[in-house]
């Protein structure tokens, strides 16, 4: 009876913890939501603002039709970093190419964003972290 009970007890951790890690690998729901067509790129230009949705950073992005971008960021109305590079999609994903270190990435490297959500005046990316990040046109 001992055996059974204690067989009972393993066969319910081994089904709770397959249960949790199933959680871990589900997909998020932004990355069940990226566009099926592809998108314009001339769409994107424009000026930007950005919030993340695991930070209180705020930006101010401008993407230029030549590819390039200019990017400020602000924590309560103070400038904590600024950023350039180059900015492309490509297969519904968004990459920036910073021009020096960045976070982890090298000058060069490219940062990878899925579009989850492309609209006129507002779109969404998923970040590698699994935030996101929402861009709303300002002009």
């Amino acid at each position: 009876m001992k055996v059974i009970k204690a067989l009972t007890i393993i066969s319910l951790l081994l089904f709770y913890s397959a249960c949790a890690m199933q959680r871990l690998v589900q997909p998020t729901i932004q990355q069940t939501q990226t566009p099926a067509k592809p998108v314009d790129t001339q769409s994107y230009v424009g000026s930007w603002k950005s919030t993340h949705s695991d930070s209180p950073i705020q930006g101010l992005v401008q993407l230029k039709s030549d590819g390039t971008f200019d990017s400020t960021s602000y924590l309560k109305n103070k400038i904590v970093s600024k950023i350039t590079g180059k900015w492309l999609i490509r297969e519904n994903k968004f990459i920036w190419i910073y021009d020096r270190d960045h976070g982890n990435l090298k000058k060069g490297e490219e940062d990878i964003n899925p579009i989850v959500i492309h609209e006129n005046d507002k779109f969404i990316l998923q970040e590698m972290t699994a935030s996101s990040t929402i861009f709303v046109r300002t002009k």
